[in-house]
């Protein structure tokens, strides 16, 4: 408040009450902004990493074989990796890696009855 004090827009309000009024709505007018900016940087960070993953999954580094902390030693440079919690990566990477396992059995067992032995042969341990 003592910044306001001097702004010649708040000195023309003539109560204490209606400065204070004022004050407080300036106070949470900033905080919702201020929330609004970080939930569009926690989404932007959301989507970064998941394009990390796509990518390792697109160029073959990481397959549906890879587990969480493999893929933690091969990324662990990449500053899109930090920019998310634990628990968030775990789930987003474990969620997009059996996506992928889903697809590629479809793609390489269309029928139903051949699914059922591609996913024995998928599942069997390497």
């Amino acid at each position: 408040m003592p910044k306001f004090a001097d702004d010649p827009r708040f000195a023309n309000v003539a109560s204490v009450r209606e400065r204070k009024l004022l004050f407080e709505q300036y106070c949470k007018d900033r905080i919702q902004e201020e929330k609004a900016e970080r939930l569009k940087q926690l989404e932007t960070a959301r989507e970064r990493f998941q394009e990390l993953i796509s990518n390792g999954l697109k160029t073959h580094t990481i397959s549906f074989k890879t587990t969480f902390d493999e893929f933690l030693r091969k990324f662990k440079n990449d500053p899109r990796l930090k920019l998310v919690d634990l628990k968030e990566r775990e789930a987003t990477f474990k969620d997009m890696v059996i996506g992928q396992k889903d697809r590629e059995v479809e793609s390489a067992c269309p029928s139903l009855l051949s699914s059922m032995f591609c996913h024995q042969l998928f599942f069997l341990p390497s």
